[in-house]
């Protein structure tokens, strides 16, 4: 998804109109059309839509497949009350030095279950697209059906049940043979290592191999780490040239 679509997108689920909108981001309301129909859009405007959405900046570049808001803002003062108090306590039980370690890993785990319930965390494994050719009757059909799923196993099972269903509604008395292959071109699939930092400068690494690409992640977040600024890094993977770039890391966001 291109990043006009996703502010199209985002604004939908604001409710809200171009005019609003354009205003809320201090912009005339010709550059969001603009912006939403494909033009490039300056890292201040992002840094702005993310604040006013509460929409993730991987979400808004097309990175992430799906994200709410945050979930406090659904949500009453007795209910918001109630959440906070309740992730301060196992916080504190997670951080108390009298807790042995066993029970340190069972507290983790309950808080990650927690956070999950809340909305706060909603995919643990990372979502990757692919893209599959569809052929009939030995015959390769022209474009692609793209796919995203947590591996590429459970792509394969969704792209045929879409396949299955979509023909079977079409044509319901006709057995049809059919099977999909996976696009795999040559150096695919590639990987980046990017990073954001607090002023929306970026800089990024494309490599072929998922080592070396995930060393240099290792490396950059551990910079961040000892300089403690605001740089957000990422690892991200594309799977052949027709798909979009998926996340598979992310640190500081």
């Amino acid at each position: 998804m291109t990043i006009g679509n996703r502010m199209r997108e985002i604004r939908g689920k604001l409710g809200m109109t171009q005019a609003e909108l354009a205003e809320e981001l201090d912009i005339d309301e010709k550059r969001l059309s603009d912006y939403e129909n494909g033009n490039l859009v300056p890292s201040s405007v992002i840094q702005d839509l993310a604040r006013i959405s509460g929409f993730s900046p991987s979400y808004i570049f097309g990175w992430k497949e799906n994200e709410d808001k945050n979930p406090f803002a659904r949500l009453d003062e007795n209910d918001t009350k109630k959440y906070l108090s309740d992730m301060i306590k196992i916080f504190e039980e997670c951080t108390n030095t009298e807790t042995d370690e066993n029970a340190q890993t069972r507290l983790y785990n309950k808080l990650g279950h927690q956070c999950f319930k809340w909305g706060i965390s909603t995919q643990t494994v990372p979502l990757i697209e692919y893209c599959f050719k569809i052929i009939i009757n030995d015959k390769t059909c022209n474009g692609h059906i793209s796919i995203t799923a947590e591996s590429l196993e459970k792509a394969y099972d969704k792209a045929y049940s879409i396949v299955s269903n979509n023909l079977s509604a079409a044509l319901p008395d006709v057995d049809i043979p059919y099977y999909l292959k996976v696009i795999e071109e040559e150096w695919y699939p590639r990987y980046s290592v990017l990073s954001i930092d607090k002023n929306y400068h970026r800089s990024s690494f494309t490599m072929y191999e998922y080592t070396t690409a995930s060393q240099k992640y290792e490396q950059l977040v551990n910079a961040v780490k000892k300089e403690k600024n605001d740089t957000v890094v990422y690892l991200l993977i594309k799977t052949c040239s027709k798909a979009d770039w998926s996340e598979l890391k992310c640190y500081g966001e």
